[in-house]
Formats: C-alpha cells, structure tokens, sequence
C-alpha cells in the first residue's frame, strides 16, 4: 500500500522539480523554473471543503489532503515542513517541551535567542541543501518572525523577505523569481489560525481571514510565470472545542 505523501514531503518536491538530486517529487511539481510554496497557517483541508464557497480560488485548484505530524501544533509542523524529518528526529516536539540537556522548557512561538536556535535543531534545512545548489531562496512572511528562533532553527538557509500583507508578499515574490536563475520561495500566511484561535472556526471574522488568504492565493497565482508552479498547503487544521469538552489541567495534578 503506497504511503500517504506529507508535510514532510512538500519542500523535497519542490526541491525536485528545481534539479536538485536526494529528492523526490512526490507531489508532483515537475520540471520547474520557479517553485513556491505558500503555507496558510491553521487551514485544514477538511476546513477548506466545508467552507469553500468562501474560498473559490483555492476550491478551483486541484488538490488532496496530505498528512500532517504529531502533534500538529505549528513548530512541530513547520520543523517538519523546513527539515523534511518528523517531530522526533528534528526535536521540536510540542508547543512547550524539556530540553533535557539543561532542564529547561522552550516554547518556540516565543522563542528568540536562547537557547541557541542551531544547538536545538542542528540538522540541515532543505533551503540551506537547495541554496548550496545556487538555487534563489527566498522566505516571505511578517518582520516579526525574522530573527525569532523559530525561523533560525527549522527555516535557516532563505533569504528572508519581510512582509506584512498581500501586497507586499506579491511585490516581494516577483523580486524573488525576477533574478534569471531557479528560485524556490516560500510565503507563509498567519492570519486564519490567529483568528480562529480568537473566534473560533466559522466565524464571522475567520469567514473573513479565509476570504483574504484565498485573495492571497489569487494574487500569487497571477504574477506566476509558466515555467513556475505552486502548491499550497497548511501546517495543520483546527477545530473548535466548546466549554464542555474542555479540560482545566491545573484541576488534574496527577496528570502534571
């Protein structure tokens, strides 16, 4: 039985389809001049068909679910998606854990300098592989996310791009892919897990969050060149949890 394709597997296709050899293209990229990628944080394929009339570029695209990681919380997934390696194998294993070396607990959404990023997460990235290749490596996303630890550990090796809404990250993909040569970039989207956390999954204001991050795909899809191709994709879904179904921990010591 042929195994599911996964998180893991998107920057390695990607990889592929730009020549560069140790990867497969599992997802199908092909033979490509430009590869991008853009990761809309916290939208689930399961979301994306129950709310598709409000997404009509994304639900025009062809597609499939690929499998997340355990826990699919967002650094145990973007490791995944940077390294190519599951949760155990590049360490960032929850959204709080022990470094057992010195006892101490990080949680890589607010992670900055200490520990040392590379200490952590020591295996390479795949953009540090592809850009030894001469390949144009580029990571578009907020100002805030550049120098924070997260990035340094499992997204190290792309130039970093900052940008804070859609048209920026378009002008900031066009200069990526305008220097003549192969490129491989990679746009990152917060919004719709920010939101959903704040009012919930189907929300008024996640209908909305969805709308601008289908506008988003829309845009990028519109300055790509032929010889370019794009997937997109999403670190992992969400699901709202009523009060009923939530459990307080502090009222379970035994469980701590």
């Amino acid at each position: 039985m042929a195994q599911q394709s996964g998180l893991v597997d998107v920057l390695g296709s990607a990889a592929a389809g730009l020549g560069v050899g140790g990867f497969s293209d599992t997802l199908g990229f092909g033979d490509v001049q430009h590869a991008v990628i853009c990761l809309l944080d916290g939208l689930g394929w399961s979301l994306l068909q129950e709310h598709a009339a409000h997404a009509p570029t994304l639900s025009a695209a062809s597609g499939h679910p690929i499998a997340s990681v355990f826990p699919t919380t967002t650094p145990s997934a973007l490791g995944s998606f940077g390294t190519g390696l599951l949760p155990g194998a590049h360490g960032l294993v929850g959204a709080s854990f022990l470094l057992p070396e010195t006892n101490q607990v990080l949680s890589p959404l607010k992670w900055e300098s200490n520990p040392s990023p590379i200490a952590v997460q020591p295996e390479p990235t795949i953009f540090e592989v592809v850009a030894r290749q001469g390949i144009e490596v580029s990571s578009i996303g907020p100002a805030a996310y550049e120098q924070s630890g997260l990035t340094r550990a499992v997204l190290r090796g792309a130039e970093y791009r900052p940008a804070e809404d859609i048209a920026q990250r378009v002008r900031a993909l066009q200069s990526a892919t305008s220097r003549g040569g192969r490129s491989l970039t990679y746009v990152y989207w917060a919004e719709i897990d920010r939101v959903g956390h704040g009012s919930g999954v189907g929300s008024g204001p996640w209908l909305d969050a969805l709308g601008r991050a289908d506008g988003l795909v829309s845009a990028l899809q519109a300055m790509l060149s032929l010889d370019s191709a794009m997937i997109v994709t999403a670190d992992h879904g969400m699901v709202n949890c009523p009060p009923s179904s939530r459990i307080a921990i502090e009222s379970h010591p035994d469980l701590v």
